[in-house]
């Protein structure tokens, strides 16, 4: 009997190599399918676009746009299929209650305007979460996810360099390879951010890498002449190095002390309006030289009274915007209006398409992400830090443009990829039972956590976990 065990296991060390390096190959690819998300979004389309330029609806349509995400969908279904075995598809909290979004989003398409389109849409914006979110939750190879955006968003930095030489500056600023300066300008700061996020580890090539990565994004900031994407990647990351030294030193969570500082920022405003008579108009002004913000605050008024109108659950999955001669927009919004491709308001669009309760919804997305950064703040620091500065870009951002929810536009799949990273590292702690105890330092800076069969699949030893599921 001790023979044939020992022979048994023999058998099972002599099998277990050849399935363990299937295993290994299969997840080197499937960890790479946000980065490759990333990477068409931020280098292929835009090139595609540069070269061959069309406008409009056609810009997203276009067939080549249609083949990437279908085929990366399907690789990305195809190997979380193959390796079912070895990955956990428990769900953080955040990325549940995004997915409870896109439910709403899909039941809207019920009463939309112009239900085909909004089909098409809803089809690609839920292949394009599929294939930024999945690889990272199951596999949970977090912080690799940070990393590989550092390297798309860096490479794009650098090979934007050349065109502010070969291309003519437009008349705000340059705009790289991309369509327009605010482009340039917002995959700039995003670059810049992951950047300062490499500088502040341990280890001269992550600090090497990063300085360079710095330099070159605060250049590209500058050529773009984009003030607001310039000032939210000079104040993001600073007020989120701010939240997390105070969610470590008090006992108030990042959550906490953002409702907090949004409060301050309430009653700031009430008394600035009604105390020192100071209008929205001086405030656009002031912040931005003009006072009716580049035609923003006509566009947000049109968009608040179509809400009025379908308060509850809104028009439906992007059929408000750019959806044909019937589109809401098109036969009802004021002059310069009807030709909006969206609100340059992602939390008006939002509402716009899916009502007060989809909002809810986003909402309550947000404050589980906002929790998540909170639990590994005390245990990773740098990588809390980072997820929230990105976090707070995104958000202020899209309060001045339309982002959330939108195809596969760069700043949605980097805010996806983030909020994916900070919920299975959450997720991790909760699953060890500790938020502090049990770390150890690797090389670089950041802390690993103990535990086991977890700290296995994070590091993706696909061998061990092979022979332990057969």
């Amino acid at each position: 009997m001790a023979d044939a065990r020992s022979d048994s296991s023999n058998n099972d060390l002599v099998r277990e190599p050849a399935y363990g390096r299937a295993a290994d190959f299969a997840a080197s690819i499937y960890v790479l399918i946000p980065a490759l998300a990333c990477s068409f979004s931020l280098i292929v389309s835009p090139l595609l676009l540069f070269w061959f330029p069309v406008q409009g609806v056609e810009a997203v349509s276009r067939p080549e746009n249609q083949f990437f995400w279908a085929a990366l969908f399907i690789l990305c279904v195809g190997l979380a299929a193959g390796l079912r075995r070895l990955l956990d598809f428990a769900l953080p909290a955040n990325i549940m209650w995004f997915i409870v979004y896109l439910l709403v989003a899909g039941l809207s398409v019920a009463w939309s305007i112009a239900p085909e389109i909004s089909v098409r849409r809803y089809v690609l914006q839920v292949m394009v979460f599929v294939c930024a979110v999945l690889p990272i939750v199951s596999l949970r190879r977090t912080p690799i996810a940070t990393d590989h955006l550092f390297v798309c968003f860096g490479l794009t930095a650098l090979l934007n360099l050349p065109f502010l030489f070969l291309t003519q500056r437009g008349e705000l600023g340059h705009a790289g390879f991309f369509t327009g300066k605010n482009l340039l300008g917002e995959m700039s700061a995003l670059a810049f951010m992951f950047a300062l996020h490499q500088v502040s580890r341990t280890g001269v090539i992550y600090r090497l890498r990063g300085g360079i990565g710095v330099v070159v994004a605060l250049t590209l900031l500058i050529a773009s002449e984009s003030k607001t994407s310039l000032g939210l990647a000079l104040l993001s990351p600073a007020v989120a190095g701010l939240v997390i030294a105070a969610s470590i030193v008090t006992p108030f969570s990042p959550a906490a002390l953002m409702g907090y500082l949004l409060s301050l920022f309430i009653v700031g405003v009430f008394i600035a309006s009604n105390v020192l008579d100071f209008s929205k108009e001086d405030a656009f002004l002031f912040f931005f030289g003009d006072v009716g913000f580049t035609g923003r605050t006509e566009i947000w008024s049109f968009a608040l009274e179509m809400i009025e109108r379908r308060p509850m659950f809104g028009w439906g999955f992007q059929s408000f915007w750019l959806v044909g001669p019937d589109a809401p927009s098109v036969r009802e919004a004021p002059g310069f209006v009807a030709e909006m491709p969206h609100a340059h308001n992602g939390y008006l669009d939002i509402i716009l398409q899916t009502g007060s309760i989809g909002f809810a919804v986003f909402a309550t997305a947000i404050f589980f992400s906002l929790t998540a950064v909170g639990r590994v703040a005390r245990a990773e620091p740098l990588r809390a830090w980072l997820c929230l500065s990105v976090f707070l870009f995104a958000m202020l951002h899209n309060g001045m443009e339309s982002s959330f929810f939108r195809a596969f536009d760069p700043l949605w799949l980097a805010l996806l990829v983030v909020c994916a990273d900070i919920g299975a590292a959450s997720l991790l702690l909760r699953e060890q039972g500790t938020e502090a105890t049990g770390r150890s330092r690797v090389p670089d800076g950041r802390q690993k956590l103990r535990g086991g069969a977890l700290e296995r699949r994070r590091r993706g030893n696909f061998r061990t976990a092979a022979r332990n599921n057969r």
